[in-house]
């Protein structure tokens, strides 16, 4: 959980006319995310879910989107047509549970990591993005750590966002447990998105963030564990190792 710093000042740079839209991207088998997904969009889209009637004037309608209907190349290779046509800045927000089996995640998250990877396209082609933030519903009763995959999907996904925007996250990572704690850690995750929201309308951008914004640390490792990896066994080397291999 963190704290935006207070740096709402209106900047003379901000771009008049420009408008925010909220875009929200679930993923669902049960429903219950789906049910979660379409009541925070409703709540984003009511003007008194806003500090100021100026923030609320600022941001276009928010708009759901379920991952196993989109047309991943348009929302996660190119930025919508409209962001072009009318002046619109993106800010994208994922909510997504995390299974033990094969669904349209898997699909999602390997698009992610082969559009990252693609040679012959930018490797950051959602830098236009204004921000982006990830919740993930996990079970700790399977899953106990985040090691042995609590909510592993949403932080991958995170991962990669962190890398094909070019460090646009705008509010760190939420996690909650669906048989626990879900409700009060999305709360506390929905609250500090809105603070950047606010703060991005009233500064056209996304100042200092809060602790864990922009910085994928989860990117930076796996980075690092890329350089490290022995190209025939594919197990990470240790320095030493590294050293006596080259």
């Amino acid at each position: 959980v963190g704290k935006l710093k207070n740096n709402k000042k209106p900047l003379t740079n901000k771009v008049e006319g420009q408008s925010v839209q909220v875009l929200v991207f679930f993923s669902s088998l049960t429903g219950g995310t789906e049910k979660i997904a379409t009541d925070f969009t409703k709540q984003l889209s009511i003007p008194t879910s806003w500090s100021s009637e100026s923030v609320s004037s600022g941001l276009a309608e928010p708009q759901l989107h379920d991952l196993s209907y989109v047309d991943y190349d348009e929302y996660f290779l190119n930025m919508p047509k409209s962001a072009h046509d009318e002046g619109i800045k993106y800010f994208y927000l994922l909510l997504l549970p995390t299974y033990n089996i094969d669904t349209v995640l898997d699909n999602f998250l390997e698009h992610l990591k082969e559009t990252h990877n693609d040679f012959r396209i930018d490797t950051a082609p959602l830098s236009s993005l204004i921000g982006y933030s990830v919740f993930g519903f996990g079970d700790r009763e399977s899953w106990p750590t985040e090691a042995a995959g609590f909510c592993s999907q949403a932080r991958d996904v995170d991962k990669w966002m962190a890398k094909l925007t070019g460090r646009k996250r705008a509010f760190p990572l939420g996690m909650g447990d669906s048989r626990t704690d879900a409700a009060e850690r999305f709360q506390e995750w929905t609250n500090g998105v809105q603070d950047v929201v606010e703060s991005v309308v009233q500064t056209g951008t996304l100042g200092e963030g809060v602790v864990g914004s922009g910085d994928p640390v989860e990117s930076d490792a796996e980075d690092a564990e890329e350089d490290n990896e022995d190209p025939v066994s594919g197990e990470i080397r240790t320095d030493d190792q590294k050293v006596k291999c080259e």
